[in-house]
């Protein structure tokens, strides 16, 4: 047991350094257990946060929601204190953070800011772009 929960904290980059806090590992390990618990409630928090900072896109995939008329509507990019208030709400115990999903992140004005935000809470960041 001891070494799936080392391969899952290897799973989740972990093993950068400068993300590790107390509460994050204790968030981890807490998780870890939770998924062999016969328990039916989460307590854990979430470890991953999922932001959109734009639906805004340059391209016009057929296939994307994000293009299809009506089928998401048009949503104003996420502002920068939105964005703070969320990071600084989930930094404690998430440590990764994915900034895309329709849109293309890099069309909000607010992004290199948002980034700084990010990395300066020590969240381990992906973006998907274009």
């Amino acid at each position: 047991m001891v070494k799936q929960l080392l391969l899952e904290i290897k799973r989740f980059k972990l093993s950068n350094v400068r993300i590790l806090s107390l509460s994050r590992i204790s968030n981890v390990i807490h998780a870890f257990f939770e998924r062999f618990s016969l328990g039916k409630v989460a307590k854990a928090y979430p470890m991953v946060v999922m932001i959109e900072p734009t639906n805004n896109c340059n391209l016009r995939c057929p296939m994307c929601p994000a293009v299809i008329e009506n089928s998401i509507g048009i949503r104003p990019d996420m502002s920068l204190e939105l964005f703070n208030k969320v990071v600084d709400n989930t930094s404690r115990h998430a440590f990764y953070l994915a900034l895309w999903n329709y849109g293309e992140p890099l069309m909000n004005p607010n992004i290199v800011k948002m980034l700084k935000s990010a990395s300066s809470k020590k969240f381990i960041v992906e973006m998907h772009t274009n």
